[in-house]
C-alpha cells in the first residue's frame, strides 16, 4: 500500500478566516482538505476546497 504523504498549507484567499488545510498528490492529483489537527479552522469553504482545480 502506497504511504501519502500531506503537507500543511493555508488558503490563498484573503479572506479573514485563514482556513488552514492538508494536501496531498494523488497519481498526479492533488487532494485538498481541512486540516483536523486545528480544530479552529476544521472546515473549508466551496473555494478553498476547489482550488487545486484552479492552481493545476
Amino acid at each position: 500500500m502506497q504511504e501519502h504523504r500531506f503537507t500543511t498549507t493555508a488558503c490563498p484567499y484573503d479572506c479573514p478566516d485563514a482556513c488552514a488545510m492538508r494536501g496531498r498528490f494523488d497519481g498526479g492529483r492533488t487532494i485538498l482538505a481541512p486540516n483536523p489537527d486545528l480544530p479552529y479552522s476544521a472546515f473549508l469553504c466551496a473555494k478553498g476546497l476547489r482550488w487545486a482545480e484552479r492552481a493545476t
